[in-house]
């Protein structure tokens, strides 16, 4: 025993923060598991179509009026770039001249986004879209905070968040009460609440950034504007199924894929374990040449050898899966979890490379990747869409993740050679 510690104590000791990060991701993975259980079960086909509609939307809206401020908010902070109060300010600011706007516009288009889930009333999704401006603030926040390698707090909200979810779905289904309201505004009040605990947690947080060199607003943009290309497109490759399907099919064709995709993203655990950790190490090494390629070889390596497996036993179990969670409803879920597993195995692949690319200050490396699937995505759905439904989706999803992740592979390649070119 007492050599086995000795073996994997350097182990534990480097990938302390990232074993923490992966606990928090499993737990929050089992909650959203079973929340994801208790909904179909709880609500059925249609209703689950009509809750997948209302909650996409929104989230859409916030990532477009985020301009990629988001991911540059974690790298200023992380690299010195900017303080954590200079950030918060600029989040404020940032809030109410998009996020006030945006709610505007979004509840007019309200009656376009939901005329095939919400055909008769409008009132839930048109109320859901205060969340809006609370959304954007929360995520410019919590964004400072895993910038600033303050991971305990930056954990806590998003198991707080999730387990609140999970608890009051099983309290509705418990009494027979569950209504796509009262989930909705279950959401709205935990985000409220969420936000407000970061902003009184801003005082644990470094006065100065580390190595402060501070840069001009537009640089922070510039960077932003980067990633916010990748962002879109990246929307786009994960979303745009599950938006068009709200617009063209049933909600109980809509509640079947909506299933699948909640069991496929499993996958995507074991990615998100890792990278945002991985995003903040690499920004704090840079010019480390020999640390950010010891440190980008353990996590790809690491990855890889847990996601590839994962993703080809979860392929093989699909259908007998679905049926045994869901209920023999949903064995179209089953079925289309066949195609979407292996998808998202793939995107797990592009997760992980696109945080590598934008902690060491190449977001556009991500962003070509994500735009040549966003054009197999446009162009796949509209072709095929019309005709196949949910499996137009799901195929067209497997073809545009497997090209981003070959070409985020391709540049991955690309910089392990300069950086082992390079002088010492």
């Amino acid at each position: 025993m007492a050599e086995i510690l000795r073996r994997i104590t350097p182990f534990l000791q480097r990938f302390r923060d990232y074993l923490h990060n992966a606990w928090v991701e499993g737990l929050l993975a089992v909650l959203g598991f079973v929340s994801g259980i208790l909904l179909a079960r709880g609500l059925g086909p249609a209703a689950r179509g009509q809750l997948t509609a209302a909650m996409i939307w929104p989230n859409v809206t916030c990532e477009l009026l985020s301009f990629g401020l988001c991911h540059a908010f974690v790298y200023s902070t992380g690299a010195g770039w900017a303080t954590p109060a200079r950030l918060r300010r600029l989040g404020f600011r940032l809030t109410i001249f998009l996020g006030v706007p945006g709610t505007v516009v979004y509840w007019f288009l309200c009656p376009f986004l939901f005329r095939k889930q919400f055909p008769l009333d409008l009132t839930v999704p048109r109320l859901f879209s205060v969340s809006i401006p609370i959304y954007l603030l929360h995520a410019y926040l919590l964004a400072i905070y895993q910038g600033s390698g303050s991971f305990r707090r930056w954990n806590f909200d998003r198991v707080f968040s999730r387990a609140v979810w999970a608890l009051v779905i099983l309290l509705l289904a418990a009494t027979s009460t569950i209504g796509i309201g009262k989930l909705l505004v279950t959401q709205f009040g935990t985000f409220v609440f969420l936000t407000t605990y970061l902003l009184v947690g801003f005082r644990t947080l470094p006065a100065e950034a580390p190595g402060a060199k501070a840069e001009p607003f537009p640089a922070i943009l510039r960077y932003g504007f980067a990633v916010y290309a990748s962002g879109i497109a990246f929307s786009i490759n994960q979303k745009l199924d599950q938006l068009l399907l709200s617009l063209f099919v049933s909600p109980a064709e809509l509640g079947q894929y909506g299933s699948a995709t909640s069991i496929a993203m499993l996958l995507v655990l074991i990615p998100s374990a890792f990278g945002p950790v991985f995003f903040t190490k690499m920004a704090q090494t840079q010019g480390r040449t020999r640390d950010q390629l010891a440190q980008s070889r353990d996590v790809i390596r690491l990855t890889f050898a847990i996601l590839i497996p994962a993703g080809v036993v979860l392929t093989a179990i699909a259908p007998w899966l679905a049926r045994a969670l869901f209920g023999e409803p949903f064995a179209e879920a089953g079925r289309l979890l066949t195609v979407l597993a292996p998808a998202t195995m793939l995107l797990g692949i592009f997760y992980i490379l696109s945080d590598l690319f934008r902690g060491i200050g190449r977001p556009m490396y991500s962003t070509y990747g994500a735009i040549a699937g966003t054009v197999i995505t446009i162009a796949g759905l509209y072709v095929f869409l019309p005709k196949f439904g949910c499996w137009a989706a799901a195929w067209v999803s497997l073809a545009a993740y497997g090209s981003m992740a070959l070409i985020e592979i391709a540049f991955l390649v690309k910089w392990r050679r300069e950086l082992l070119l390079k002088p010492a």
